[in-house]
């Protein structure tokens, strides 16, 4: 009796550490302010404790636009954090993510180029944070179309 009560304090205290390292305002708010000039906001996910270690999250993307998906995490570490995927609903080709094989980390931003207009799945995966908080943010850019000359 006395090892199942010291293993549920010890996991019910991991829990709420890592609660408590989770502040979606502050997370929200850095990610926010690294929206680059010329971009508007599309969408926000919110990673919460409570939720499992993989969402799939499924959006609309435009033919044309350019994307950035900023992401923060509550894990310090680079190694650690959020991985990010984006896949193609049709034929489930990974066509962007933010993990440097080079460096084998994670980065804070992707850049993509939609190609086709329709359906893709964000994946947000966070089952190797230390810490499972994060926040991600997306928005985009429409390039100029170009005037054919008379």
């Amino acid at each position: 009796m006395k090892t199942i009560f010291i293993f549920l304090f010890s996991f019910l205290g991991s829990y709420a550490l890592q609660a408590q390292d989770c502040n979606f305002s502050t997370l929200y708010r850095k990610a926010m302010s690294q929206i680059d000039t010329g971009y508007t906001f599309t969408k926000s996910f919110k990673l919460k404790p409570t939720d499992v270690g993989q969402l799939d999250n499924t959006i609309v993307m435009a033919a044309g636009k350019n994307y950035h998906l900023y992401v923060e995490s509550a894990d310090p570490d680079p190694h650690n954090g959020i991985l990010v995927l984006l896949r193609d609903e049709t034929d489930k080709v990974v066509l962007a993510t933010n993990f440097d094989a080079s460096k084998k980390i994670l980065k804070h931003v992707i850049s993509f180029t939609c190609k086709k207009t329709g359906i893709y799945h964000l994946i947000l995966d966070y089952s190797k944070a230390k810490v499972h908080c994060g926040v991600a943010v997306m928005s985009f850019k429409k390039e100029p179309v170009l005037q054919a000359k008379k």
